[in-house]
């Protein structure tokens, strides 16, 4: 550990991870078992780490071989040959602030280097890694060309272009955040193999709610406990009866996380009486024909109900000491919002079925329907489900965005809208800005006492 080496003053090193790595308690790979067979918990091992991670660089071990690292959520012993060091903190910076960045919103995506790069051909990405995104190329059907860090002949950090398919799941910029999309990455891991601390390239339960949330860009402390600690509607179980406890779940929304001493759970849900939750877990307790209980292995990550007996003897509802649900910042109600726009298309009017074109007189900007302005303007509209991606073509022009952000990709080349794209009644509405820059179309704007017209040419 080259405890003499650390001295009253130490120098930082700025570095990034080029592969899924592990961070140690020691310097070392030997291990820490309850036993010789029970493989399954290494407590010397700490967490994983996903490629492209961030991680300042605070002490060397004896032989350079094992660094002293902190990442965002952790500290701890990782092997030096994953990871690049950057040559200044200004250039480590300008790679993991990227002002255009991709988010694997799939479990895993894989990433595929150039031949001759020297880089490995394929690396692996897990959910809530986010890459700077350099564009889409259009000589490989729309997909996503984006930079990884990869080590130079003397460890330093080299940033090689790198290739995610165009059917990945992925998102421009972090996922909106809401409860159904919580559900649904939670459930896109559903029977992966359990991993302590991230042995057997998989996760434990904080990581499994850690890398749910990673997606939304909301970064949690790494071990359950903490979580339970940190921000958020906090809801606490001591003291609380078997019926008072589902009273106390029950008011928490589906997709909060439901915390014991020793594990961690999402929430799903009530149906027919009975309360549902994912989880990343280990065993349960069975009962044995005497009345005793037996350790039933399953090792993945499921769903069960909170009446399931844990090991000890005790169901997970007796068992809860807290929940957390966490709420982004919502603007108050009554936003004053004038739907009184019109919008003509080459001079006839567009009509609309439901959500209306308005004036958001909060941020002074008008917005209107994606889909039937860009209809009207001879566009094919397409929604992607798997990546939550908006798709338009027109002529020869492929246009790529996504609800909740200012990025547009149009032939590839990125555009920032002065106002984010926005979902209201379930129909995407854009600021006027896109009409014209991503459609090609000029726009009129004139205001009225009670509103406005749009006329787009």
């Amino acid at each position: 550990m080259n405890l003499s080496g650390i001295e009253e003053s130490n120098p930082v090193d700025y570095a990034v991870t080029v592969r899924r790595s592990n961070i140690r308690t020691f310097p070392t790979y030997d291990e820490s078992l309850a036993g010789p067979g029970d493989i399954e918990f290494d407590l010397f091992q700490e967490t994983a780490v996903s490629p492209a991670e961030p991680a300042l660089i605070l002490h060397r071990s004896l032989d350079g071989s094992w660094l002293f690292v902190q990442i965002c959520n952790y500290n701890g012993w990782m092997p030096a040959a994953d990871l690049a060091v950057a040559g200044d903190k200004a250039g480590w910076l300008a790679y993991i602030r990227p002002d255009n960045y991709l988010v694997v919103t799939g479990n895993r995506v894989g990433v595929h280097f150039s031949p001759g790069q020297g880089a490995p051909e394929l690396i692996e990405l897990t959910m809530g890694a986010r890459v700077p995104l350099a564009g889409v190329d259009m000589d490989y059907g729309g997909g996503y060309t984006v930079e990884l860090p990869v080590r130079g002949a003397n460890g330093e950090m080299l940033v090689e272009t790198a290739l995610i398919p165009a059917g990945s799941d992925v998102s421009v910029g972090y996922m909106p955040y809401t409860r159904a999309n919580i559900i649904r990455q939670a459930f896109k891991i559903l029977g992966e193999r359990y991993g302590w601390g991230g042995m057997f390239n998989a996760r434990d339960c904080s990581a499994f709610v850690m890398d749910v949330y990673k997606s939304f860009g909301l970064m949690l402390p790494r071990n359950g406990d903490e979580q339970e600690r940190s921000a958020g509607k906090t809801v606490t179980f001591a003291g609380a009866g078997t019926g008072e406890r589902y009273r106390l779940v029950s008011s928490l929304l589906p997709g909060a996380s439901l915390h014991t001493p020793t594990h961690e759970m999402l929430y799903l849900g009530e149906h027919n009486g009975r309360h549902y939750v994912i989880h990343d877990m280990t065993s349960y307790g069975g009962v044995n024909p005497d009345g005793s209980l037996s350790k039933v292995v399953l090792n993945q990550v499921v769903v069960t109900d909170l009446s399931l007996t844990r090991r000890n003897g005790m169901t997970y509802i007796d068992s809860l000491t807290g929940g957390k649900q966490i709420e982004p910042d919502r603007k108050p109600a009554g936003l004053p919002v004038n739907y009184n726009v019109s919008v003509y298309v080459n001079g006839s009017p567009v009509s609309f079925p439901d959500q209306q074109p308005y004036l958001d007189t909060s941020a002074n900007r008008v917005y209107v329907p994606l889909r039937f302005v860009s209809e009207a303007l001879g566009a094919a509209v397409g929604w992607v489900q798997a990546e939550q991606k908006i798709v338009i073509n027109k002529g020869d022009t492929l246009i790529m965005l996504h609800s909740g952000s200012r990025e547009v990709y149009v032939d590839g080349r990125i555009y920032t809208l002065d106002a984010a794209v926005k979902l209201v009644n379930d129909r995407n509405m854009v600021p006027l800005r896109f009409v014209s820059e991503a459609l090609g179309a000029s726009v009129e704007w004139t205001a009225n006492d009670s509103g406005g017209r749009v006329d787009i040419k």
